[in-house]
C-alpha cells in the first residue's frame, strides 16, 4: 500500500524527476519552455508589423479629387523641380450639348509612360454638362489607358513615404536601445541589492 501511495504523489506515475520536469537552464536554473502557439503567432505578427516597407504602385482612389490624383501621379512619375510647370494641361471648349475637354501631357510624362510614341499625347473626354465634369471625363480616359495602369502599378514609392519609414525605423531602434538600458540598470540594481544583503 505504501508503494502505491508513492506512485500517485507525482503528476505522472513511475517517472523519475529528470523525466517529469523539462530540462533546466544551466546558467539561470529556470525551466526551458516552448512558447504557446498563440504567443508565437502574436510575436510573428509583431515582427511583421515592425518592418514597414515602402509600397510600390499608385492608387488614384486614395486621393480627394481626380485632379489631385492626376497631379500626384505625374509628380511622382516625373519628379519635377518646385518652379517647373504642370505636366498636364486642359483645353475645354463649349460645344453643342455642353463642354468637351482635351487633356494634353507634355514630353516628360510621355517619355516615361510611352517611350516609343511621340513627344505629346492627348486624351479627349466626352461631352458633359459642366466644365469640371468635362475635365474629369478626359482624366478618366487617361486612367483607362493600359500603359498608364501598368506604370501606376509599378511606380516606386514617394520620397515622403521612404522618409516616414526611415524615421519609424530610427524611432523603434531608439526605443529598443532605451529598453535595453533600462533592463541593464534594473539588473545592476538587483545585483547591488542582493550583494548588500
Amino acid at each position: 500500500m505504501g508503494g502505491h501511495a508513492e506512485e500517485t504523489v507525482g503528476r505522472t506515475r513511475g517517472k523519475r524527476n529528470s523525466e517529469r520536469s523539462p530540462a533546466r537552464n544551466r546558467r539561470s536554473g529556470s525551466r526551458q519552455r516552448k512558447p504557446r502557439r498563440s504567443q508565437s503567432r502574436t510575436a510573428d505578427r509583431k515582427r511583421e508589423r515592425s518592418k514597414p516597407e515602402a509600397q510600390y504602385g499608385f492608387d488614384p482612389q486614395k486621393n480627394k479629387t481626380k485632379k489631385n490624383a492626376l497631379n500626384n501621379f505625374l509628380r511622382r512619375l516625373v519628379r519635377p523641380k518646385p518652379n517647373e510647370p504642370a505636366s498636364a494641361s486642359f483645353k475645354t471648349l463649349e460645344v453643342e450639348g455642353g463642354w468637351q475637354s482635351t487633356m494634353t501631357l507634355d514630353s516628360r510624362c510621355c517619355a516615361k509612360i510611352w517611350p516609343k510614341e511621340g513627344p505629346t499625347k492627348c486624351f479627349v473626354g466626352e461631352i458633359c454638362g459642366a466644365k469640371n465634369e468635362a475635365e474629369e471625363s478626359a482624366m478618366e480616359k487617361f486612367w483607362q489607358d493600359p500603359d498608364v495602369r501598368k506604370t501606376a502599378a509599378t511606380l516606386p514609392p514617394s520620397n515622403r513615404q521612404k522618409d516616414r519609414i526611415r524615421s519609424v525605423a530610427r524611432y523603434k531602434d531608439k526605443q529598443r536601445a532605451n529598453n535595453q538600458l533600462r533592463h541593464h540598470a534594473r539588473l545592476e540594481q538587483r545585483r547591488a541589492e542582493s550583494g548588500l544583503r
